[in-house]
């Protein structure tokens, strides 16, 4: 059976298009400077002990305390079947906040706020501003990146391996099998991001350079190199998916187009949003800073 194409499935399901529509010019950061790294450290904290390691927890909360193989374990309240006993589900979540720290790499001879001022504002409330510090997004985030995982989470149960009212082994087997390759899929695609942000050399997707979206899959002007890391690791998590899931790639590729936006909504808030330290935001992403 010749494999679906990955590109073409995502964009004709994703839910936004930007078609090259930009945001504001923000301000450039310095790749030596202590801003830029400390954006770096801190995208990376959400990709591995933040999105990753909460989503790890909730799929070991439904395999391991779930009997459906629709949604039951929810990291925003933390409740689950059982109270998430067996997989110590409460437990799992307090030990990937714990290692959550925005203001480790906060220079010594600055604070919190003027460090999140010299990374541009980035993100922000969701009723929009800026937040006061370093700190404060970090609660932010942290509060935001649960609401995002449990809203996927209850799409996923709702329209994978026959729906969410299945309690037989062959359906929680699959649900648990397409939930993994969707987190891997997440992993993959921050780490492209990241690279490609981090990138002033050409060789990942250049994004250390530019405010531009050339990270980011659904813009006309992301750049090759970058799409080259993303479409290797989509068309992965495509085939995975028909093999635990067969036959139902539509859904696949709504789920695949979800993860896709909020990801790369997040990042563009972090990386790509207008300098607008002084006020409220503007431009393509004000709806984006909702996610992280």
């Amino acid at each position: 059976m010749k494999k679906p194409d990955f590109r073409l499935m995502v964009a004709a399901l994703a839910s936004v298009t930007l078609l090259g529509a930009g945001v504001a010019s923000a301000e450039v950061l310095d790749s030596k400077s202590s801003a830029f790294k400390q954006r770096d450290h801190i995208y990376n904290q959400m990709r591995t002990k933040e999105v990753i390691c909460l989503a790890k927890a909730a799929r070991l909360c439904e395999k391991k305390d779930g009997v459906l193989t629709g949604q039951e374990c929810f990291l925003a309240t933390g409740a689950a079947p059982g109270g998430g006993l067996i997989s110590k589900f409460g437990e799992r979540i307090t030990k990937c906040l714990s290692k959550i720290d925005f203001n480790k790499k906060t220079p010594k001879d600055s604070d919190e706020a003027a460090a999140y001022v010299a990374m541009g504002c980035p993100s922000g409330p969701s009723g929009g501003g800026n937040y006061a510090g370093v700190t404060s997004w970090q609660a932010g985030a942290i509060d935001s990146g649960k609401t995002e995982i449990d809203g996927l989470g209850a799409v996923i149960g709702a329209i994978h391996c026959g729906g969410p009212a299945g309690s037989d082994k062959d359906s929680l087997k699959c649900a648990d099998k397409v939930v993994n390759e969707y987190i891997k899929f997440a992993n993959a695609t921050m780490n492209c991001v990241r690279k490609c942000e981090k990138d002033v050399k050409d060789k990942k997707g250049n994004g250390g350079l530019t405010d531009d979206l050339v990270c980011d899959e659904r813009d006309v002007g992301a750049d090759a190199n970058f799409l080259a890391c993303f479409d290797k690791f989509g068309a992965k998590a495509v085939e995975k998916l028909e093999q635990a899931d067969p036959g139902n790639g539509a859904n696949h590729a709504t789920v695949v187009s979800l993860i896709g936006d909020a990801l790369f909504n997040a990042a563009n808030s972090i990386f790509n949003e207008a300098d607008d330290c002084g006020g409220s935001p503007s431009g393509s992403f004000l709806d984006a800073r909702v996610l992280y």
